[in-house]
């Protein structure tokens, strides 16, 4: 039988891989043959709904600043606000992507936005992606956004689940919902659509 306990010699199975079929090459040295990246912000304006939860928003903001001195930082409070906001920013969102006549990759942080902007754009082909997808699931919302005779014009997914391993360089056209904590994982996100296969520039737009 095989033993998978572990492996032994892998300095040497590197050099010969290397040395013979593979190629490894860092984001650096291909970045002169990736096209540009154009990054927009897209600001909305706070009516209804989003007036009053920015209006919140901001108030749990010079809360939390108030308190950085202290142990006390209003992490839960802000987080539970941006989450209003979110939501409340779906129909906009839903009749911006509707707007879009070529694919599209949209990243929300939220499971529920996700659901919520797929379900607005039910008369359109649509895919979603999120950390409860299992990995045979994911890689056939890939597959399903992806494939050359494929009708899924949007991609709908998380910065979690969909920022990370995947390719959808289908989209030249990057939309951000929402952002997350860690302005790196929003880089590692953008680059799902901006890597090597890509031959458009990639419009970037983060609305707020």
């Amino acid at each position: 039988g095989w033993d998978f306990s572990g492996a032994s010699n892998l300095g040497e199975l590197q050099r010969r891989l290397y040395g013979s079929v593979m190629i490894r090459r860092t984001k650096a040295e291909v970045m002169p043959e990736l096209p540009a990246k154009r990054r927009q912000v897209l600001v909305i304006p706070a009516t209804g709904e989003m007036e009053s939860v920015l209006a919140e928003e901001m108030k749990t903001l010079e809360e939390a600043v108030d308190r950085t001195s202290t142990i006390e930082v209003l992490f839960e409070e802000l987080s539970a606000t941006r989450h209003r906001m979110a939501l409340a920013k779906v129909s906009t969102i839903v009749s911006m992507v509707e707007e879009i006549c070529h694919p599209v990759v949209v990243f929300c942080h939220h499971h529920d936005v996700v659901e919520a902007i797929a379900d607005g754009l039910s008369e359109r082909s649509v895919v979603t992606l999120t950390g409860q997808h299992s990995i045979e699931e994911r890689q056939a919302a890939v597959d399903a956004f992806q494939g050359s005779k494929a009708d899924v014009f949007v991609f709908v997914t998380t910065i979690g689940a969909g920022g990370v391993g995947l390719t959808l360089t289908k989209s030249s056209h990057v939309l951000f919902a929402e952002l997350c904590w860690t302005p790196g994982g929003l880089t590692q996100a953008e680059d799902r659509c901006h890597r090597i296969g890509q031959d458009d520039s990639v419009l970037i737009q983060h609305v707020v």
